[in-house]
């Protein structure tokens, strides 16, 4: 019996043992430098020793791409940053995975080169001074950056761009996507809310957006946005909340005759909608005449 059982455990070192030379021999060398050579080599790196169907039909879709003219500008990049993963020795799935996911979404988007081009610049510095943690966190905020225009998505809520109106920039070791004249929604599972019109930094590393400018409807109560609205100066959002808040904002009420009014304004998203329920936005005048949306 005893004999039996040493003989299982040392036929699993052995497996073992195999398995992790099989590792090592996949990432003993560089991807070849020739796109042409390039290809089938990745390919076969990314399946070997996989039953997956979903890898599989994953590298088909990437080979469709690579092999698109238009493709070509990109792909002595592509090599050069898969071979500095291999270099660090992380794994198909997530790093090499997340970050071709995120070049075939780029490349879907039809931003320009250039904008690849700072991404790139970005991603170059944080595999060298990051945690492959954190590279693949910049990587999966990169893909829903790219097919979503989306700051943050989450199962509880979503921020995101309407429009593609972002531009990638990095500089003093901090990546920057600055948004020019967007409306920012924030989504959740029953309510939503927006700020339309505005500009702004975010900072994925941070998790930070800084806007300047927009204005915001009460929509959720029905007023008709021309009726009833705030216009923000300065503000900052802390993305992986569902809510904001906007100091010296100018309230206007065409019901009411006082005029504009400077206060400050709280949204969030809640489970209750729209109609008299609704509880956001919600205006704080600093001279105290009255608080919205108490006035409703």
């Amino acid at each position: 019996m005893g004999t039996i059982n040493f003989q299982k455990i040392l036929m699993r070192f052995w497996f073992s043992l195999l398995g992790v030379c099989f590792m090592q021999s996949l990432f003993a060398q560089d991807f070849p430098g020739e796109p042409s050579q390039f290809l089938p080599t990745f390919g076969k790196f990314m399946t070997d020793g996989q039953n997956s169907k979903e890898m599989k039909d994953f590298v088909k879709s990437f080979e469709a791409v690579w092999n698109d003219g238009p493709f070509e500008p990109y792909q002595k990049q592509v090599i050069e940053f898969c071979n500095s993963i291999k270099r660090k020795k992380l794994l198909i799935d997530p790093h090499f995975k997340s970050y071709i996911e995120a070049v075939m979404y780029f490349y879907a988007s039809q931003k320009p080169k250039s904008e690849f081009d700072e991404w790139d610049r970005g991603l170059q510095w944080m595999i060298k001074k990051k945690s492959g943690t954190s590279l693949v966190s910049y990587l999966q905020f990169s893909s829903d950056l790219f097919h979503y225009n989306a700051l943050y998505r989450s199962s509880g809520h979503t921020w995101f761009s309407e429009s593609n109106q972002w531009h990638i920039g990095f500089e003093d070791e901090k990546v920057r996507i600055t948004f020019d004249n967007i409306v920012l929604r924030c989504e959740g599972k029953d309510d939503s809310t927006s700020i339309n019109g505005t500009s702004g930094i975010f900072y994925p590393q941070e998790d930070m957006f800084y806007g300047k400018g927009g204005r915001v409807f009460w929509d959720r109560h029905k007023f008709p946005q021309t009726d009833v609205y705030a216009d923000l100066k300065q503000y900052a959002i802390a993305i992986k909340r569902s809510m904001f808040m906007a100091d010296s904002v100018i309230f206007v009420n065409t019901n009411y005759p006082t005029g504009p009014m400077e206060g400050r304004l709280e949204d969030k998203l809640t489970n209750r909608v729209e109609g008299d329920n609704s509880r956001y936005p919600k205006f704080d005048s600093y001279t105290n005449r009255y608080s919205i949306p108490d006035i409703f």
